[in-house]
């Protein structure tokens, strides 16, 4: 935004559409790649190929973009209601209720190719994890709903509940294997000293990040938080 020109500002934003796509369904075929089970032990042990471009994991890549665009729309439309800019809400509002029904058939499509690319994995998906999934399932649909009709009161937390379900099913149906199936999470965990000083930091971490992370987010929702006013004339000037 910072480009003075106006072809540099638009190439940055196709720049970071393209990144903000890639991003998530790169990191949905890694996951298609590693729950049907075709990263095995081993450093470049596996297909350096069709480890992550199978059907699972184009389908799992493809859910986590139609998922990541909804929950996106979902806290965008937010935080238009709360900057008062109705033109910005309806504009998410229309963009979350395409992206929902999209991430629910791929959410299907998904379950469906898993079934015939590893039946095992899709068993242990739907026999322990099918209360995750429900849950994960009722909070997309509310939110859904929420966004239908206008509802920005607690619309976040229900859309959060409802990925953090899907999550967690994938979780419960993959222990306590860390690479199905060749790994348990066991066998790969590190010596018990790395384990106990990883755990120390991770602990000081939390306790010195998270504080300043939630100030951060209050004073942004207050609207305390805005544009240096030398930055904002300068940009002027340049405008």
């Amino acid at each position: 935004k910072d480009a003075e020109r106006a072809g540099g500002r638009h190439l940055a934003g196709w720049l970071f559409g393209a990144g903000a796509l890639l991003t998530p369904f790169c990191l949905g075929a890694a996951l298609g790649g590693l729950v049907s089970a075709r990263v095995p032990p081993g450093n470049a042990a596996g297909d350096p190929v069709t480890s992550w471009l199978n059907p699972t994991s184009v389908a799992v890549g493809l859910l986590a973009v139609a998922l990541g665009a909804f929950v996106s729309a979902v806290f965008l439309v937010v935080e238009a209601r709360t900057a008062g800019d109705p033109f910005l809400e309806r504009y998410f509002r229309r963009r979350a209720l395409v992206a929902g029904p999209v991430a629910l058939g791929l959410g299907v499509a998904s379950l469906v190719t898993l079934r015939f690319d590893q039946k095992e994995m899709f068993d242990r998906i739907a026999g322990r994890g099918w209360p995750l999934i429900l849950v994960g399932v009722a909070a997309l649909a509310a939110t859904f709903l929420f966004a239908a009709r206008g509802r920005t009161l607690g619309i976040r937390l229900v859309a959060a509940v409802g990925v953090a379900g899907l999550v967690g099913a994938w979780g419960v149906g993959q222990y306590p294997y860390l690479l199905p199936f060749s790994l348990t999470i066991a066998d790969g965990a590190g010596a018990p000293a790395t384990q106990r000083w990883l755990l120390i930091w991770a602990l000081i971490a939390l306790v010195t990040v998270v504080p300043a992370l939630v100030l951060l987010y209050v004073l942004d929702q207050r609207g305390q938080l805005g544009e240096d006013p030398a930055t904002a004339r300068e940009n002027r000037r340049k405008a």
